[in-house]
């Protein structure tokens, strides 16, 4: 179902609730709010307005990664709720499906385009430790990567001659 945008703003995380989502455990890494403090909520959470404060639809972990963080604003989009009656059997039904949707069809990078991304940093003159820092990657993933990135110019290049 498509959600009409009624207005999008920079709120405080600590502001927003996040009582009603399918995970059981948002599983926030260090890793993640560490990237989270790093480069802020790069995409905006979606909410909805309730009678209790701002609720949160999708960006669970984003809002509580940016509580942790420190963060005192992120970006937010706030939608109309899908029916007259947010509490509804309807409703009900469509946050879980939704949020279902959100969560499952995710896809990472693949092996190959982190090798490629170390390669393109390291080629910009990025260290491996820089890259290590600026990626929240382990060191010795950014090493190997960056190892295999220069093996592959390398093998491209000899293609040429």
């Amino acid at each position: 179902m498509a959600h009409t945008i009624s207005r999008t703003e920079q709120l405080n995380p600590r502001t927003l609730l996040v009582d009603v989502n399918v995970r059981s455990d948002v599983r926030l890494d260090k890793q993640f709010v560490g990237t989270i403090k790093d480069h802020g909520v790069l995409v905006p959470i979606v909410a909805v307005d309730t009678p209790d404060g701002v609720r949160v639809r999708f960006g669970h972990r984003r809002t509580l990664a940016a509580v942790e963080a420190g963060l005192v604003t992120v970006p937010v989009i706030v939608v109309e709720p899908d029916s007259t009656d947010p509490d509804s059997d309807a409703a009900e039904i469509d946050r879980l499906v939704t949020q279902h949707v959100e969560n499952t069809h995710r896809a990472g990078l693949t092996t190959s385009e982190e090798i490629g991304v170390a390669g393109q940093l390291a080629a910009f003159g990025l260290s491996v430790h820089q890259i290590a820092r600026r990626t929240r990657t382990k060191k010795a993933q950014v090493e190997k990567a960056v190892a295999a990135a220069a093996s592959e110019l390398a093998a491209k290049a000899g293609d040429l001659g």
